[in-house]
């Protein structure tokens, strides 16, 4: 293929992949180096982006577990609109015993942002092991939910590290991004934060298990819970103007301004439904006639009233509090009455309340069975209908960035740097100097290269250790693990006298280091032994 390409002139090149899918631009970039770096230049990003339009896709959010020669692979089907396209992983990722088609658990979507996705995988989860290591609390479960990130366009995946506490309910975790990035250029990911909302029902307390991309760790904030003995039922979350907004489609949203916050106790705000919308938490059947979503930069509300009229309210002075506009009100009689429902052969009878569509403000989506089809409410007008089939019976609108995105390279480099420690701990240090080595590629950190040259060691690395411990101590030149970590590697090299410096500095730092007066007392017993030896060498006894 990059023989026959090699015929055409770069222009016509560029004009070519201009109109293709930003799925094919990413894996085009390994026909060869050519095809390479005319991708990757920032005039053919300027023309693609000037060419392309925003598109998005409908995705079931149940992730399909798929059998394959890759150990851990994700991979995106898309279907036309508005037919269900699905995400896949590989078998590998799963505990085989967890997924139960029978019981309709599968790996599960909860969020995107930016072209990232976030789904859920259920883990086996032992609580008695666990309660011996934490014997002040017990949970009788025996799954418990890993986080994955994942861009469905590039197919690269990250798990998320273990929270602290068990994550209670998927419908409360929220996912908010930052880019970073001027248009028309491609943007990139600068970081993410992964939330799940815990109120204490009864009380004005609430917490936040919040996961930073910018630190790879999660930390419990406090917040308040303002609805008292109102159960909140959980709806999900989304995204709007860089704010997460919890939704209980029985009584309104929960507004988290400032996801980003580095401060440990913040503050969330409510906005009641509609007036005459509230109704009880254990009311059934309220996500088949609600649905809440962002379409042309606001907040909607749609409501299937009675079983027989639609609501379209429109969210106004979103920061001062929260008015509601009706905006459309019209009779289900009147979409049955149209041509246009007639003409997909649909029948006349209430559907369930969808999502609304992403770009167009007036646009719902509908399931009658196994057809999905969606209406301009305000025209009263069915504009398009296809299949609908989702193993779990919900789904998530996804909107596909014309020019892929990139994880953040610190939380990158964070993940390989924790995945090099697991590797460590079981000691796989040749997997963990891998692991380490990604680390630094993607942003060095003196903790990354302390942590290879650690590897190192144990596999008698001495030379490499050294070197990445003066890298680590070029980045932080008060770092004692590096510098201890390089007496060692000195030590074992012969080179005595920097070992003693080393190991003396680190003395200099924390005098209160057993393991390193031990290694400076070794460093002197070996250097005396050479310098006895070059004494007898040169003729010269020792007095004694």
């Amino acid at each position: 293929m990059s023989g026959a390409s090699d015929l055409f002139p770069d222009q016509i090149i560029c004009e070519i992949l201009t109109r293709v899918p930003a799925k094919s631009i990413c894996r085009f970039k390994c026909v060869s180096k050519r095809w390479l770096s005319l991708i990757s230049s920032p005039h053919f990003i300027t023309s693609y982006l000037s060419h392309s339009t925003p598109s998005w896709t409908i995705l079931d959010r149940a992730v399909r577990v798929e059998e394959g020669p890759k150990d851990f692979d994700v991979g995106l089907s898309l279907s036309e609109l508005p037919s269900v396209s699905s995400l896949a992983i590989s078998h590998r990722m799963v505990d085989r015993d967890v997924v139960d088609p029978s019981r309709r658990t599968y790996p599960a979507l909860i969020s995107s942002g930016s072209g990232l996705l976030l789904f859920a995988i259920a883990r086996k989860r032992d609580p008695y092991s666990e309660r011996e290591g934490n014997p002040n609390s017990f949970c009788h479960r025996t799954q418990q939910d890993s986080l994955v990130v994942c861009n469905p366009i590039t197919r690269q995946w990250v798990q998320l590290p273990k929270p602290p506490e068990l994550l209670n309910h998927r419908g409360c975790i929220g996912f908010a991004t930052r880019c970073t990035g001027s248009s028309p250029g491609p943007g990139r990911v600068s970081s993410f934060v992964v939330t799940e909302y815990r109120p204490i029902i009864g009380s004005e307390s609430a917490s936040l298990m919040t996961f930073s991309s910018e630190t790879g760790k999660w930390e419990e904030k406090s917040t308040n819970y303002m609805l008292g003995m109102h159960l909140f039922r959980p709806g999900g979350v989304i995204e709007f103007d860089g704010h997460l907004v919890w939704i209980d489609m029985s009584c309104g949203l929960i507004v988290w301004d400032d996801p980003f916050s580095k401060q440990n106790v913040v503050r969330c705000r409510f906005i009641p439904l509609p007036q005459g919308c509230w109704r009880r938490f254990d009311t059934p059947k309220l996500e088949d006639e609600r649905c809440i979503g962002v379409g042309e930069g606001c907040i909607q509300y749609l409501e299937l009233v009675n079983g027989g009229f639609l609501k379209l309210w429109r969210l106004k002075d979103y920061e001062g509090g929260g008015q509601w506009g009706l905006i459309h009100k019209l009779s289900l009689n009147d979409i049955w009455g149209d041509d246009s429902y007639l003409a997909y052969g649909l029948p006349k009878v209430v559907p369930v309340v969808g999502f609304m569509h992403p770009f167009e403000a007036n646009v719902a989506l509908f399931v009658i069975g196994d057809r999905i089809f969606s209406v301009d409410v305000g025209k009263k007008k069915v504009l398009s209908c296809g299949a609908y089939s989702s193993l779990i019976s919900c789904v998530l609108p996804f909107v596909i960035p014309r020019w892929p995105t990139s994880f953040p390279p610190l939380f990158l480099a964070i993940s390989a740097k924790e995945s090099g420690n697991q590797y460590f701990k079981a000691k796989n240090f040749n997997e963990a100097v891998c692991s380490y080595s990604r680390s630094i590629d993607h942003s060095p950190t003196a903790a990354a290269y302390a942590n290879r040259a650690a590897a190192y060691l144990k596999i008698s690395g001495y030379r490499q250790a050294e070197d990445d411990c003066t890298e680590a101590l070029k980045l932080d030149d008060q770092y004692m693990k590096a510098c201890a970590r390089r007496a060692i590697a000195r030590k074992e090299l012969g080179k005595l006298s920097e070992a003693k410096e080393d190991a003396e500095l680190c003395l200099k730092l924390d005098p209160r280091q057993d393991d390193i007066q031990r290694l400076l007392g070794e460093i002197n017993s070996l250097l005396e032994k050479v310098t006895v030896k070059i004494d007898a060498e040169d003729g010269i006894v020792p007095n004694v």
